[in-house]
């Protein structure tokens, strides 16, 4: 499969071949890149060429003109402390964010997991609401009250970090999962879920 792309990012086994690559002045032009590369629009190649360096790392022109470094990595975990997640106020149980950053920390997961604090992400009825993003899949979590359930989502993080693939969770955790979007794991999965398992809405 090829694609046309606008420029390339390497990341854990992707490859660049130079003789595919049309460059000018060290930004990658409209070329055709065989897979695996990962692409996404509107990205500057490192300032010395198309050989990209180990480490996982986009380069990216910010708005000064500059090429700056990010780093790539393999998920993102959104924690919900918007309108209604952690609103004691309205009577709501606290979103658990010290154990959320606690964990995040002490299992060393900042070059491989980013954790983000957000604001509102839906729906609200579901307080507190997570979000686990991994290869492309998602896994909502609803429900996330207690240091307990923070612990469940860390270890079902590092189970699937250590396989290098992602899995759905199981267990007591699973009965947190809802279907949030029509393209969630929970509905590529659900004619393989047990019939206590979280099933994907029609």
């Amino acid at each position: 499969m090829h694609g046309k792309v606008c420029y390339i990012e390497d990341r854990i086994h992707g490859f660049v071949d130079e003789d595919t690559l049309k460059v000018g002045s060290g930004i990658l032009q409209e070329a055709v890149i065989p897979l695996p590369v990962i692409i996404f629009p509107y990205m500057s190649l490192p300032p010395n060429g198309p050989a990209l360096r180990g480490g996982n790392f986009a380069y990216l022109t910010a708005c000064d003109g500059e090429t700056k470094e990010a780093r790539v990595v393999e998920g993102q975990l959104f924690v919900c402390k918007g309108c209604c997640c952690g609103a004691t106020e309205k009577g709501n149980p606290e979103v658990p964010l010290p154990r959320f950053k606690h964990e995040w920390k002490q299992r060393n997961m900042r070059y491989r997991v980013h954790l983000t604090v957000s604001a509102c992400l839906g729906p609200c009825v579901g307080v507190n609401v997570v979000l686990f993003v991994y290869g492309g899949q998602t896994v909502w979590f609803h429900s996330i009250n207690a240091d307990s359930d923070v612990v469940q989502i860390y270890d079902y993080i590092d189970s699937v970090l250590e396989r290098s693939r992602f899995e759905m969770p199981t267990g007591p955790l699973a009965a947190k999962v809802f279907q949030r979007y029509e393209t969630d794991a929970i509905c590529s999965t659900a004619n393989d879920q047990p019939a206590n398992e979280p099933a994907c809405v029609d």
